[in-house]
């Protein structure tokens, strides 16, 4: 019996042991197990798969002598051999989920040496959902606000996330954990609000260790506002002119009203392209100030315009023709008298 202990042990430290290697894959995906039995030729009468779960190590799947695999539990059925031969045990896991994430144990028994064993672990990643959404806030607000905000849904490991953008601004995180290992993040952008920073373009990037490449994801800031109201001529013909009103507005200006003084203009001389309106005018109708007033859920914008007398001068045209004639007979009759004298020069 002592020899048998003595023989057992000196195969051990001669060096059979068991290699395997950790892994990492995508939830989801499918990944390969690789275990390695080494330093020995003695038979291998089974191989044991064990994953350690409340605390304890629990049998999921074995391979047997001849290479039959067989689930035992529920846990166990994703599992199959897939090696060619023994002493390299290739075992596929199908269609992971982080609930398969954790410890493993892989267990050689050989005779007449007994068992060996090796601990590994797989590593399931969840690459997070990202949403990215612009929080609508008024330009007089004086003080800074968040103005957009980016969440990075069930990452797992935990997602980094950081902000570029074009101004000067300060960010504020949380995050909360599931009971499966993953996290959720949440990002919010502050900067005082101003007109000059809507629909400007920002990009929330999220990082991940396990991640080949950065997700980036961009989003135009909402900052709304009252109308900044312009007045201005748009076209002018001999008895008629168009002025245009443009106001700049976020949202867009819903209502626009033209004065003339004090008197309102009537609504069918006022054309609307979106945020432009134009009223047309008598040329007649000069000296006088206009006003456009545009107005939005933020507020009213007033813009003015005073047109003063600018008289129209027509050419007559009946006049200028009998001149134009006598012109035309004059240079004609010049013309025969300058090739007259250079013919009698000649003969001469």
């Amino acid at each position: 019996m002592c020899i048998l202990l003595f023989l057992l042990l000196l195969l051990r430290v001669n060096g059979t042991r068991v290699i395997s290697e950790p892994v990492s894959v995508k939830s989801g995906k499918n990944v390969t197990i690789s275990c390695r039995l080494v330093d020995t030729s003695e038979v291998i009468q089974q191989i044991s798969l064990q994953k350690y779960t409340s605390g304890k190590w629990e049998n999921i799947f074995v391979i047997a002598q001849d290479g039959a695999g067989k689930a035992l539990n529920e846990f166990g059925k994703r599992f199959s051999f897939i090696g060619k031969e023994q002493r390299h045990a290739s075992i596929l896991l199908r269609n992971t989920s982080l609930l398969d994430d954790g410890e493993y144990k892989c267990i050689f028994t050989i005779f007449p040496s007994g068992t060996f064993e090796d601990v590994f672990r797989i590593t399931v990643y969840v690459q997070p959902s990202v949403t990215v959404q612009s929080e609508r806030i008024p330009e007089d607000v004086t003080t800074e606000g968040v103005i957009a905000v980016c969440t990075a849904v069930n990452g797992k490991p935990k997602p980094a996330m950081s902000w570029i953008t074009t101004f000067e601004h300060r960010v504020e995180m949380n995050s909360t954990s599931d009971s499966d290992g993953s996290s959720t993040v949440q990002s919010h952008l502050l900067a005082v609000p101003s007109r000059m920073l809507n629909q400007v373009e920002v990009f929330c990037v999220v990082e991940q260790p396990v991640l080949a490449t950065k997700i980036n994801t961009t989003v135009n800031l909402n900052i709304t506002y009252a109308p900044i109201v312009t007045v201005r001529i748009a076209e002018i013909e001999s008895d008629k002119m168009v002025i245009l009103c443009e106001a700049d507005a976020n949202p867009a200006a819903e209502k626009f009203v033209w004065k003339k003084e004090s008197d309102i203009i009537a609504f069918d001389n006022v054309t609307s392209e979106g945020s432009r309106h134009l009223m047309l005018m008598l040329a007649n109708e000069s000296n006088k100030q206009y006003f456009c007033k545009a107005t939005n859920v933020r507020g009213t914008g007033v813009g003015t315009f005073y047109l003063k007398s600018a008289p129209v001068h027509r050419i007559n045209f009946v006049g200028i023709i009998p001149l134009l004639i006598i012109i035309l007979v004059m240079g004609i009759c010049l013309w025969l008298m300058f090739k007259k004298r250079n013919r009698e020069l000649g003969q001469a």
